[in-house]
């Protein structure tokens, strides 16, 4: 698969049928539900509409950013600890460079911690282990499309930095 990232990132793998499920609560909401009631209002003044939409930005990451601690407090007290790794990611799949000790077609959970675009997200993933030539992989399932979109946007932010990188070494 072309469209991958390769990256040090914070994960941790468990199998899904080990023991009680971490289950991370919904994040609120509010400011979704607030940009959302805004957009229907009627705004003429430009400036005033800029203004809006720059508070409720901010509410939404403030509020994503508190919930992604409460997660990260629940998976600490559940004894998960997220431990960074050498990693190869994609929208499909995570590659690992260790063996953790699962058949192949185990069901795992995955919880990963990415900063994708200055905003932290941490992803809890189920996925079936894959034994493959490269190591192990960790083919998703039951992704959201907002899971994916956090993914894509990863792996081209990512892949942006290597190419930024690669023209930097190459004196352009």
């Amino acid at each position: 698969m072309s469209f991958l990232a390769r990256a040090i990132v914070p994960v941790a793998v468990a199998p899904a049928s080990g023991g009680p499920k971490v289950v991370l609560p919904p994040a609120a909401g509010h400011g979704l539900r607030a940009r959302s009631a805004i957009n229907r209002l009627t705004v003429r003044d430009v400036e005033t509409r800029e203004c809006i939409n720059a508070l409720l930005g901010a509410l939404c990451s403030i509020e994503q950013e508190t919930e992604d601690l409460r997660h990260r407090m629940l998976l600490a007290g559940s004894g998960i600890a997220l431990k960074p790794e050498l990693v190869a990611i994609s929208p499909a799949e995570l590659q690992l460079q260790r063996e953790l000790g699962f058949g192949d077609g185990t069901r795992v959970v995955v919880h990963l911690d990415l900063i994708v675009w200055q905003a932290r997200r941490l992803l809890t993933l189920d996925g079936n282990v894959v034994d493959g030539p490269d190591g192990l992989t960790i083919e998703w399932t039951n992704l959201s499309q907002e899971e994916r979109d956090v993914l894509v946007g990863f792996v081209f932010q990512e892949q942006s930095r290597e190419r930024r990188r690669a023209l930097d070494r190459d004196g352009h």
